[in-house]
């Protein structure tokens, strides 16, 4: 892997552009650090620094949760014909 590649890795982990402008300025050996520090937490946590959701992630919507806290309770009236 080349330092520029490295460099684009660990500007990718953080959005802000403070962080990629450091990262730019970083001497070699500081980003060939930060990169085996990220990598090495990555392996060990079993993460991806960019995806930070797990894969079962679901964001529920406004129905999802009502239904969620009202389970088991009765939220309608049945109507029944004639």
């Amino acid at each position: 892997m080349t330092i520029n590649e490295m460099r684009s890795y660990i500007s990718s982990c953080y959005p802000s552009m403070k962080w990629k402008d450091k990262v730019s300025k970083m001497p070699t050996r500081q980003v060939v650090a930060i990169y085996r520090s990220f990598k090495r937490r990555e392996e060990k946590l079993n993460i991806k620094w960019f995806n930070k959701e797990p894969d079962n992630y679901h964001q529920i919507d406004m129905f999802e949760y009502l239904y969620s806290i009202n389970q088991g309770k009765e939220t309608h009236t049945e109507v029944k014909d004639g």
